[in-house]
């Protein structure tokens, strides 16, 4: 064997060598792709999956929000609505004609009894509309309001029966049962 011959086959082997050793690169390339592809298709689906559930999160949250506030807006329009009954019915009452206001204070006056002489103080406007008792010394005083103020000669016992007053406390009593009737919640 010559010279030539040694050369070529160092040559051939160290081709063949060469070869294998783009081959062995190859397939460790190739695996090591395959390996990081897997993994980042793990980190892409694991990331997917956070985002999903914060956004699914973040979604709820916002609803719940838009909810709470479509409610609070709903319960302050609707104690709005509640008042403006009240309103309504007070504003009815001032436009009452004297009549209707005579009979009224009549009817507010029956029944209170709180002992002998008692006071009873109106507005100037008012006082021609109560009827004549023996029972209660009529006083012409600013009360500012339709209605009375009935106290007992020492002043232990009053009664208020102002339009403002008388309101405030029909609305205390009925606000729930006209909330009812106006927006049906039974």
């Amino acid at each position: 064997m010559g010279l030539e011959e040694i050369e070529a086959s160092i040559r051939g082997q160290g081709r063949k060598q060469i070869a294998d050793l783009k081959d062995k690169a190859s397939e460790e390339m190739k695996q090591i792709k395959r390996q990081f592809d897997g993994e980042t298709d793990k980190e892409c689906k694991k990331t997917s999956l956070e985002f999903e559930k914060k956004s699914e999160s973040l979604r709820k949250g916002i609803l719940n929000e838009a909810r709470t506030r479509a409610s609070n807006l709903i319960a302050v329009e609707k104690s709005r609505l509640v008042e403006q009954v009240f309103r309504e019915a007070e504003e009815k009452v001032r436009k009452m004609p004297e009549e209707a206001k005579r009979k009224m204070l009549s009817k507010m006056l029956e029944g209170l009894d709180i002992g002998e002489k008692c006071t009873l103080l109106v507005e100037s406007q008012c006082a021609a509309l109560i009827p004549k008792s023996a029972k209660f010394e009529v006083k012409k005083q600013e009360l500012g309001d339709f209605g009375f103020v009935l106290s007992s000669r020492d002043g232990l016992i009053t009664v208020d029966r102002r339009l403002d007053s008388l309101m405030q406390e029909i609305s205390e009593k009925n606000r729930h049962e006209v909330s009812e009737i106006l927006f049906k919640e039974r």
